[in-house]
Parts: structure tokens; sequence; C-alpha cells
């Protein structure tokens, strides 16, 4: 087979080998293409979606602090309001206490942005190492990561699946 390198030669004309072999330009671009592309792009989605969040936190923080403990609103509702017309105004245009601006993200979709951050770390340190690996192998040679050894990192990436309903 022409472009084969030798270990994938040797593996194809053994039938008792059952790893997968690859070339340098396979295992860079396979790996880029699934992996470092889409966690670059998951890693930024995921900052600029926690800055807003933490912006928005500060900004609850504020709104809430310029009530009085007596005069504190009891909890977000979710439905409209009844008071004019359901825009959550008195009948004078005074906004009502028992509403939060609806620009502010609810306690509940922060835990989730939370949530989604320890998704994120749990992928990351499930399936870097493998990466890693896949990479330093195709560029200085399969001895470099032992065998056995990339096995493991290959399973621990398998084993996120695992980890996911636990979180």
């Amino acid at each position: 087979r022409v472009g084969a390198d030798a270990e994938a030669q040797e593996c194809h004309s053994n039938p008792r080998c059952c790893s997968f072999a690859s070339n340098m330009p396979y295992a860079l671009l396979s790996s880029s293409v699934s992996f470092y592309l889409p966690l670059l792009v998951m890693l930024f989605v995921y900052a600029r979606v926690f800055v807003v969040a933490k912006r928005q936190r500060r900004l609850l923080r504020r709104e809430l602090g310029r009530f009085p403990p007596e005069e504190s609103p009891r909890s977000p509702s979710r439905s409209p309001s009844p008071v004019a017309g359901g825009t959550g105004e008195a009948p004078d245009g005074v906004p009502s206490c028992g509403r939060r601006p609806a620009r502010l993200l609810p306690l509940r979709e922060h835990r989730a942005l939370r949530t989604l951050g320890l998704i994120m770390g749990i992928f990351s340190l499930c399936w870097l190492p493998f990466f890693l690996a896949n990479v330093l192998r195709a560029l200085a040679g399969p001895s470099i990561v032992p065998n056995g050894v990339f096995i493991a990192l290959n399973w621990l990436g398998y084993a996120n699946s695992a980890f996911n309903p636990l979180i």
C-alpha cells in the first residue's frame, strides 16, 4: 500500500494485530478537527457565556440590594403579572416589587452554567491526555508513548461518557 508507514503496514500484514495505526498527517489533522478546534470553540463560547453570567449576577445582587430586607421580593415570578396587562408594572407605571428585570438570569441558570463548566472540564481532563499522546506519537514516533499507556489514555477518554450521568 502506497503512503502507509511501517507500523501500519506491519499491523495490516499481521492478522492478529488489532490496533489502529495512522500516519502523521492523518493523526494531526484528525486530532485538530475532532478535538482541538471544537475544544477551542467550546472554551471561547463558554468563556463568553461565563463573563455575561458573572456580569448579570453582579447586576442581580445590586438590584436586590436596593430593597430593604422587609421589602425584598420574595421570589422571582415566571408568569406575567396580572397587574397592568401582564407588564409587571402597577397601574401608575411603577415596576412591581415581585419581579426582577427579565435581562437577569435566574439562579437556576447560573447553576446550569456551573454544571456545563464541570462537564467541559471533565471532558477536557478525560480526552486531552489521549489527544496529546496521539500528536506526540505522530510527531516523535510510537515509542514516545508506550502502547499500554496510549490504550489506557484512549479508555480514559471513553470513560468520559460514564462520568456525564454522574454530574
